[in-house]
């Protein structure tokens, strides 16, 4: 059963999924699978959890705000995997989780979501998306590389006013964050 909510698929029931979007086959298939654990979060929840916060703050920004973005959350986790989902998740820190209720930020009630156009094949959603995915996947592999050590928060000057921004200093522009 797939049911549409705004701009995201929800795979409810994984039992013929693929049948009517023959490409989640694989994602599908890995989710039905006995799962590795990455914290609390299985590793196909951390991933997409990890890839939606990525597309969700910098698809605008391409790559460079996307290494931007998984920068921040690897400072903020300290580097190590188990942390960065719920890094993302942490109340008030990515702005593409405001609004969404604790109880999907669980592992019990998490559910795995696809933007609109992000499985389609082609376009930017789906350029974006797969931009996402591989630098997560680049996360998962041990081949990530920070862009410095540093960087532990970012904002979008043209949508958020944060107290603790007029204490940066010399803070640079990726994109549209600072």
């Amino acid at each position: 059963m797939l049911l549409f909510y705004h701009s995201f698929l929800i795979c409810a029931n994984f039992m013929g999924c693929y049948s009517y979007r023959p490409e989640l086959k694989g994602i599908i298939e890995k989710a039905k699978a006995p799962q590795k654990m990455v914290g609390q979060w299985t590793e196909v929840q951390a991933q997409n959890i990890m890839m939606r916060t990525l597309y969700a703050e910098a698809r605008g920004d391409g790559k460079e705000g996307m290494d931007m973005v998984m920068t921040v959350i690897w400072n903020r986790g300290a580097g190590a995997l188990k942390h960065f989902p719920d890094e993302c998740l942490r109340e008030a820190q990515f702005s593409c989780w405001n609004g969404v209720t604790n109880s999907l930020k669980t592992p019990s009630t998490y559910t795995i979501k696809f933007p609109d156009g992000a499985t389609k094949g082609s376009g930017k959603d789906y350029q974006m998306w797969s931009m996402a995915s591989n630098m997560v996947e680049s996360v998962f592999s041990g081949s990530f590389q920070p862009v410095n050590d540093r960087w532990n928060a970012y904002y979008n000057p043209d949508k958020a006013h944060p107290s603790w921004a007029s204490k940066l200093r010399n803070s640079e522009m990726v994109g549209h964050h600072r």
